[in-house]
């Protein structure tokens, strides 16, 4: 079976987490994804952990691309990205805003050589409006766009996010984009330009929240691992860890407090229904602390999945690495990296029956591993 981007040509003019996440998906579908790296290479390769002198940052969102090293600061090698341009589908890049037409690359470059290129822009701001050539990093992308506002909990203050979510998310906006952009180009012949803001993609997540403003004029407190609006939805202690459990009506409730031999909190009138027990949470809390506590977390969740309740365990990465669902999935993928040796990498949540996946196909390469190659297949000197 062929992947479903095989003939596509992307050339990648990304540094970072944010535009890499983006063609590392491109890639793993068959791309052939062409990295320009400068002299100095992606800024991600010397991002830990380490191993033999290989970033694993790097090797994780850098996989099945190839590595041409260019000086495309030099009038030279300004022209040999543009030649490469014109034969590509695809252009990805994640520079400040105004920098690449500094360097003559820009949309409107590309476009003179490449009128169907596909241009992909990942800024923090956006290429317009009163901060857009401002530094930018994901913390800080957090912050601005509501999401720490909305983490940590009750009464303390806000607290950033366990993950990248600016970088890793504005990634797959643009991987959505060029997928419209190439059915538009299959159906129109025409390419376009995308633009995608970090600030934007994280603010687009909160749109419950926007819209509970528009109703009530108020914005509903952060609540840590409880929710505000449905109880008990949140996160217990169990005995080997914690346990998420969701109850979304009073028939799981009762089914809940049947199953776990606490028929008594069906009928206490402070958890009656669901208002009652959002407005006694923190006895609720406690009430669920001493069901919880005396299960395995594992157990219980069996028992609750096995009685159609949504229940899951609290678990780690080094958990997940032999997760019996992450393996079945395929999410977990063993290789061999030619420099770091034997590697996990996480696999793609996009399963397309016709057209497989491969995120093994091509281990992320040393800096210009590809370039003689590169060139020599697109007829440049």
């Amino acid at each position: 079976m062929n992947a479903i981007l095989n003939g596509i040509r992307v050339l990648d003019l990304t540094e970072g987490l944010a535009g890499a996440y983006c063609t590392m998906n491109l890639g793993d579908y068959g791309a052939e994804v062409i990295k320009i790296e400068s002299p100095a290479g992606d800024c991600s390769r010397a991002r830990g952990p380490m191993k033999n002198g290989f970033s694993a940052f790097f090797a994780g969102v850098n996989r099945n691309k190839k590595s041409v090293c260019i000086d495309y600061t030099t009038s030279e090698g300004r022209a040999t990205v543009l030649k490469m341009a014109a034969k590509c589908d695809i252009l990805v890049e994640n520079f400040a805003p105004g920098r690449l037409a500094e360097l003559g690359l820009d949309y409107a470059a590309v476009k003179a050589v490449n009128p169907g290129i596909i241009y992909a822009s990942i800024t923090g701001y956006g290429q317009t409006g009163p901060l857009k050539d401002h530094p930018v990093d994901d913390l800080v992308i957090t912050a601005m766009s509501g999401m720490m506002d909305r983490t940590g909990r009750r009464g303390e203050d806000p607290m950033m996010p366990g993950v990248d979510f600016g970088c890793t998310y504005s990634g797959v906006a643009a991987l959505s984009g060029i997928a419209m952009a190439l059915y538009n180009k299959a159906v129109t012949g025409e390419g376009t330009r995308l633009e995608v803001s970090m600030l934007d993609c994280i603010f687009y997540m909160l749109e419950l929240f926007v819209m509970d403003y528009s109703i009530n004029g108020t914005v509903t407190p952060k609540n840590g691992n409880q929710d505000t609006e449905v109880a008990p939805l949140g996160t217990f202690s169990a005995k080997d860890g914690h346990v998420a459990i969701a109850i979304s009506s009073e028939g799981q409730w009762k089914k809940f407090c049947g199953l776990v031999g606490a028929e008594q909190l069906a009928d206490d009138p402070r958890f009656a229904d669901n208002a009652a027990r959002i407005a006694h949470l923190d006895e609720l809390i406690v009430e669920m602390g001493k069901i919880t506590g005396q299960w395995k977390k594992d157990e219980l969740v069996t028992l609750l999945g096995e009685n159609k309740l949504a229940g899951g365990a609290l678990k780690s990465v080094a958990e997940l690495i032999d997760d019996p669902q992450a393996r079945a999935t395929d999410m977990i993928v063993e290789t061999t990296h030619p420099v770091m040796g034997d590697l996990y990498l996480v696999g793609s949540p996009m399963k397309l029956s016709k057209t497989p996946v491969n995120v093994t196909a091509l281990p992320a390469p040393s800096l210009g591993q590809h370039t003689e190659e590169v060139l020599k297949e697109l007829g440049l000197a």
